[in-house]
């Protein structure tokens, strides 16, 4: 903190500062103070100078004989002020005049920084707030200020005053990561937090700071109680308003969120914050333009709020504003982009990551941080050096934008606000909502670890020991899981992947993926070296599908290299074709996993190769953790590497069509992929879990003339890109299944650690929602890193269940955190909600720590129950059985599988419905799920028992219906496409 005597001299321009002011004092004291004075006002500098008590008693005797001398009592206060007397400089601050000029700033200005060494902060904002009034170009207020309301959480009230300091010239990066408005980097003063909860009662600003890292560590129930602490003492608080009401809407209780709505101050209407939870309420009760209202408003106010921009764009383009609703989307991503860029910078300042800056400022009109940042390259010496072409072409916006952002650049200058009407809010039930998560009556959870114990020996080999293990990212992927009838007997075999020591040469024998046969009798048998499925890559991904459509299924095999397409020859054996058909991409692309899907609508099966980054630079990338150990880097220093799209010529060849289909991912690092029909129409589109940036959608827009399908990526317009705050995840795999029996698919996203997993809730428009916090899955699962997970019903009561396996990819991580997880199962309670299943009625498995990575659903003993395949590092492959059959007087199992003809034999994007009376289920035939993983291609139902009769109808992927009638439980069944009678393949039976 400043002396007041500096402060001083910004009212009078001879005084510099106190060293400077006791130097001058002889030649100024005659021209600005009366003679008689003068001997006394020098004492009082000398002592004051020295820091010296007695300037307190001389400063104190001259006021007392000089009561109307405002630089006495000035001197006073400094005097006081620099002996941390503090109530007695606040009595002589109040003393001085109010003037409407210098006494009177100096008043406010002195008073403010009395209260915030105290940590008083809400006086301090006061009276800097009236210090700012009567000098609104003082930078040291502005500063002062701007950290206050940082410290606080108060990032878009900040804003401004960080605003002011880089338009005077003060442009640090202080003052550039402070107008960032960057929602999750706030700052955090722990003199601040200490001193002001000490207080008696606590200092309601230092509670708000405290709320809002609560929020972040999502500790909702601290933060809810804070927040309520705090607008109780200061309700005109709009950042705290906003954030409780958020908590209440997640909450899913109407009638406590009608309460907090009634009750806002008028003062917290207009809060950024409090209109997003407007916003986001009113769409959560479907009012789609009332929600655009309050978003719309939001961004009037906080242009660069990155989750009102997401989600209007979604909005708009629901209530048919395509044309806007891409320029909110276009924002969405830039800021997006550089909230990652500002994140990074904080911890390492690169020539990369401040061009990224930068470029993304002035993309979106935010020209002088443009300016600024341009001063930071140049003074962090970075090899590029000054951008001088950038500077000098963004220089003249500058002059011409009196703002922080030009508003030819702001979508919102294409809307007319009063167009959407604001939310007609519902009366809300008195009633507030319970939640059961009693699993009495739940059904028989329990699932045995038996792959020893049949025949599955397996462990995934990356070449590391357990003392450097995820050493490198390479190490941290895993291998994965193919659940496959190779030899069409009716029993699920399974393609295990497996690695090889990437930095050394092969061994002599090097280890090489396996095939264990499943005989039907209860147990599996390696049947790999007799199969002709000789692939010694380091493999990650394994895709069943049948690509020449003979009716036997294929393997596809990612690796870290060039890709296998094993044929099958339908007599036991398989053929590499990897070569011959055009599948097998190039030795620098890392790839991750596939999809078999007919895009172009053909009839013949497309090939989807989703890649991470490129080789060569990857391998080269070191990176280490704070103690100096290797570790993985993170992605976001790797260079992505584009995804493959292969389509079939029919002849058992492939093209590659990406650049001609419009499928670009110039940012994505895919790790999930999920085929099925998300437009309006029968084709077949994409949905890809990116890792650290924005997932994509792409929409499948038709086949040309030539047979290339093209793609439109919709991911930020449909709702899918980020979750519901904006936040660019760590997503792994991706589960999709219809969990609430709608009709719709849903999609359910594991992602790192500290950010809790995604469940996106299609609506019947086309579009997604996040209902993460309403159903309940975000606080079970926020301080995991989940990798596979999957749809299924594990306690056969009708409705889909989800299980995930998790597990780090730091061999510890920075903050303590084991890097081994357990696996974790979620109980559906009929679509409304889940609720994580204790370990205790799962089994011994799920008491265990693993470091999970794939997860594949099969059912190995035909029982008409899933089971599930785990594959791990450092741990050997798990085979998840369901404990000892016991029939339920309730529900009885029903199999389908599909089989096209005139689609593909595997019909991507088919769906079926069941019909039992009034009960209704419905299941989705996609393309991929989970991570790194083919599930077996089945559909599990469980019927009432009551049911006396047993419907099917089949939407076909080229959208024909067909009708089954009488269908048996306790069955396997077949339904193939323009066959009208059911073939029923096995009678299920206990084992």
């Amino acid at each position: 903190m400043q002396p007041l005597l500096k402060q001083i001299a910004r009212w009078m321009p001879t005084i510099a500062s106190l060293g400077l002011l006791c130097g001058l004092m002889a030649s100024l004291l005659p021209i600005i103070i009366p003679g008689e004075l003068r001997q006394s006002h020098r004492a009082i500098l000398r002592q004051l100078e020295n820091r010296h008590p007695s300037c307190i008693t001389l400063a104190e005797e001259h006021v007392r004989r000089h009561p109307e001398d405002c630089f006495g009592i000035a001197l006073a206060a400094e005097s006081a002020a620099a002996l941390y007397r503090h109530e007695l400089a606040l009595k002589h601050y109040r003393q001085l005049p109010e003037d409407h000029g210098r006494w009177e700033f100096l008043s406010a200005f002195g008073q403010a920084s009395r209260h915030e060494v105290a940590s008083r902060l809400s006086l301090a904002e006061k009276f800097y707030r009236q210090a700012l009034h009567l000098n609104p170009h003082h930078k040291e207020a502005h500063s002062r200020l701007g950290h206050i309301l940082q410290s606080s959480g108060r990032v878009w009230e900040a804003e401004p005053h960080f605003f002011q300091l880089i338009q005077m010239g003060v442009c640090r990066g202080d003052e550039l990561l402070g107008m960032s408005m960057t929602d999750r980097f706030f700052r955090k003063d722990d003199r601040f937090e200490q001193a002001g909860l000490e207080l008696n009662p606590p200092e309601p600003l230092m509670l708000l700071g405290v709320a809002r890292r609560a929020i972040q560590q999502n500790q909702l129930s601290e933060a809810e109680q804070l927040l309520r602490q705090v607008t109780a003492s200061r309700p005109e608080l709009g950042e705290a308003q906003g954030r409780l009401g958020r908590i209440l809407s997640d909450q899913g209780d109407a009638q406590a969120f009608e309460v907090w709505r009634c009750g806002l101050p008028l003062a917290a209407q207009q809060h950024p914050e409090v209109l997003f939870s407007l916003g986001l309420q009113a769409s959560r009760i479907h009012q789609d333009a009332a929600a655009a209202r309050c978003y719309l408003e939001a961004l009037m106010r906080s242009p660069n709020h990155l989750a009102a921009n997401v989600q209007l764009a979604s909005c708009l383009e629901r209530l048919g504003h395509s044309t806007e609703a891409k320029q909110f989307a276009e924002r969405g991503k830039v800021l997006a982009q550089l909230e990652t860029n500002l994140n990074l910078i904080r911890f390492e300042i690169s020539e990369t990551i401040l061009t990224n800056i930068v470029n993304a400022n002035r993309k979106i009109g935010r020209y002088w941080e443009t300016i600024g940042w341009c001063h930071i390259m140049q003074w962090a010496q970075v090899p590029q050096g000054f951008p001088k072409e950038t500077y000098i072409s963004t220089y003249p916006m500058v002059l011409e934008t009196p703002f922080a952002n030009a508003q030819s650049l702001n979508p919102c200058r294409l809307l007319d606000r009063s167009s959407f009407p604001w939310p007609e809010w519902p009366r809300a039930n008195a009633n507030s909502p319970r939640h059961e998560s009693n699993l009495s009556g739940s059904g028989d959870w329990r699932l045995q670890e038996i792959a020893r114990q049949v025949g599955i020996d397996f462990q995934y080999e990356e070449g590391t020991t357990e003392e450097t293990r995820m050493n490198h990212i390479f190490s941290t992927v895993g291998g994965g899981v193919g659940a496959i009838d190779y030899d069409m007997n009716g029993w699920c075999d399974l393609h295990l992947a497996q690695a090889t020591p990437w930095e050394s040469p092969l061994p002599d024998i090097p280890p090489t993926d396996r095939l264990f046969r499943n005989s039907g009798e209860g147990h599996f048998q390696d049947v790999t070296d007799r199969t002709g499925l000789h692939e010694t890559g380091f493999s990650h991904g394994v895709t069943v599908g049948d690509y020449d459509q003979d009716g036997f299924p294929d393997l596809y095999i990612s690796n870290m290299g060039k890709n296998r397409l094993f044929r099958n020859l339908g007599d036991g054996t398989f053929e590499d074709v990897s070569h011959s058909s055009g599948t097998e991409g190039s030795e620098h692309d890392w790839s991750i996993s596939s999809v078999f899907a007919d895009f172009s609508g053909d009839g013949h099966p497309d090939l989807y190769v989703l890649n991470y980054s490129d080789i060569p630079s990857t391998a080269a990338k070191r990176c280490y953790l704070k103690n100096g150990e290797a570790a993985a880097c993170t992605p976001d220093l790797l260079t992505s590497c584009p995804d493959r799209l292969f389509l079939s010529r029919g002849d058992g060849t492939f093209e590659d069509a990406t650049a001609s289909s419009q499928l670009t991912d110039p940012n994505g690092r895919g790790l999930g992929v999920i085929a099925w029909k998300y437009g309006p129409d029968n084709r077949l589109g994409l949905f890809i879990a990116n890792d650290t940036t924005e997932n994509y959608l792409f929409i499948n827009t038709g086949t040309s003339g030539d047979g290339v399908p093209s793609f439109r990526e919709e991911a930020v317009l449909r709702g899918v890109a980020f979750d519901v705050d904006g936040n660019s995840q760590a997503s792994m795999g991706v589960a999709a299944g219809d969990a609430d029996h709608d009709g719709e698919l849903d999609l359910f996203i594991t992602n790192f650690f500290n950010e809790s997993n995604t469940f996106y809730s299609r609506r019947p428009d086309g579009f997604f929602s996040d209902l993460t916090r309403p159903r309940n899955l975000r606080d079970a699962s926020f301080k995991m890193l989940g990798f596979g997970c999957q749809f299924t019903d594990l306690n056969t009561d009708g409705w889909p269940d989800l299980i995930a396996t998790n597990g780090h990819v730091d061999r510890i991580s920075t903050d303590g955190t084991m890097d081994r997880m357990p696996p974790q199962v979620f109980w559906n309670q009929q679509g409304r909600r889940y609720h994580e299943v204790p370990a205790s009625h799962l089994g011994p498995f799920f008491s265990g720590k693993y470091l999970g990575r794939g997860m594949a659903l099969l059912d190995w003993n035909r029982d008409g129950r899933q089971d599930i395949g785990i594959t791990h590092l450092h741990s050997p492959f798990a085979l998840l059985s369901h404990a000892e059959y016991q029939p339920s007087s309730s529900r009885k199992p029903l199999v389908i599988e599909l089989v096209g003809t005139r689609s593909c034999r595997v019909p991507t994007g088919a769906s079926i419905e069941i019909q039992a009376g009034n009960w209704r289920a419905h299941s989705l035939q996609t393309g991929g799920s989970g991570f790194i993983v083919s599930n077996a291609d089945q559909h599990h139902f469980f019927i009432p028992s009551g049911a006396t009769s047993v419907k099917a109808i089949v939407t076909w992927p080229d959208g024909s219906r067909e009708t089954w009638d009488d269908l048996l439980m306790d069955s396997e069944t077949a339904l193939i496409q323009g066959e009208k009678t059911a073939r029923v393949l096995r009678h299920l039976s206990p084992h």
